[in-house]
């Protein structure tokens, strides 16, 4: 019996190290696809940051401020809008404009791209004075692996240059 019980324990042990190589293999393959998606991750934040238009992620139905770019800081100033749904911060964004919380309801919604014409949007400088600014927007709908609706991104194309030299 006890020699059995001593194959029994080499297999055991032959088993649990071919386990154990099997899951330092997958630890390794897990190690590498963390790398290269935090690679990936880098670069899109860069593309987003130094991207020569406005970009606004909005999350969910209630079209909740997950993210914004850069551009934005010096029209939000202070304001805190991250985690905020859409409809009660738009004015810091774009006064005037409710408008476009109505467009993105409706990008979320029907699924489906909208690009406005060029608006004017009039927005604070830090003079105090409000500046006139042409801006066109492309809403697009952003989606999950399965092709599922989980937000919206605005992207806003200042266009005053190009307005001012017509």
């Amino acid at each position: 019996m006890p020699s059995q019980s001593k194959e029994e324990l080499q297999a055991t042990n032959e088993e649990l190290e071919t386990t154990n190589e099997e899951l330092r293999a997958r630890t390794a393959e897990l190690q590498e696809l963390t790398t290269m998606l935090e690679s990936e991750r880098v670069q899109l934040a860069e593309m987003v940051e130094l991207a020569p238009f406005y970009i606004l992620v909005l999350r969910g139905p209630s079209l909740v401020i997950e993210a914004y770019n850069p551009r934005y800081m010096p029209i939000l100033g202070e304001h805190f809008v991250h985690g905020r749904p859409l409809a009660e911060v738009y004015d810091l964004f774009w006064p005037d404009s409710r408008a476009l919380v109505q467009m993105a309801q409706e990008v979320y919604q029907q699924d489906s791209q909208l690009v406005t014409p060029r608006m004017l949007v009039h927005l604070p400088e830090t003079d105090g004075e409000d500046e006139d600014h042409y801006f066109v927007f492309t809403l697009v709908p952003s989606h999950d692996v399965p092709g599922r609706i989980t937000g919206v991104i605005i992207y806003a194309a200042d266009e005053a240059e190009q307005v001012a030299n017509t």
